[in-house]
């Protein structure tokens, strides 16, 4: 939300005004709907103009504040922020891989004592978000392809990368001079 600060709140918006409208306008209509058999009214809502993203109580709409984003999440690794004519999906994804902090100018001794487990090879769980931004088509509602996003993804991650760690454990028995 963005607006000028009520001097007698401190706050930009009501929270509790917002849930109420939230709950009016988004969840009471959509909570349990059948998506697909009202596409007219869905597609109305994705293009910024046909509706009101002002939030505020009713009737006065010199306090109503501009909703800057909405994000509807499918699941948490699909979701959609809509701003205004454009909608931004966002996909994440999720893959685990290992390193090791060293400095191949220092013993296997002199990384130990200063990186401690950290030298040794581990792994982390990253996770990936790749966020695209359009407008939405008028027949289908879709701002940009899944499964070319999906794809692009997935080729980036299959290809061979040079591991660091393919002569063995990283830095075994190395030693400063051993260049």
């Amino acid at each position: 939300m963005r607006g000028p600060i009520d001097p007698q709140t401190g706050m930009v918006i009501d929270l509790a005004e917002l849930k109420r409208v939230v709950g009016e306008t988004v969840v009471e209509r959509f909570d349990h709907a059948d998506l697909n058999a009202d596409r007219s009214s869905a597609a109305a809502s994705h293009d910024g103009e046909s509706r009101d993203h002002g939030v505020g109580p009713p009737g006065a709409e010199a306090r109503r504040r501009p909703a800057l984003a909405v994000r509807v999440w499918e699941d948490p690794s699909l979701f959609v922020d809509y701003r205004g004519p454009m909608l931004e999906l966002t996909r994440v994804y999720h893959f685990s891989a290992g390193h090791r902090l060293a400095d191949p100018a220092l013993s296997d001794e002199a990384n130990e004592a200063l990186y401690g487990a950290c030298y040794r090879p581990h792994g982390h769980n990253y996770y990936l978000e790749v966020t695209v931004a359009g407008r939405p088509d008028p027949v289908t509602g879709m701002s940009v392809d899944l499964g070319r996003i999906d794809g692009a993804v997935h080729e980036a991650r299959a290809r061979p990368r040079r591991s660091p760690y393919a002569g063995g454990s990283p830095g075994a028995g190395r030693r400063r001079d051993d260049g």
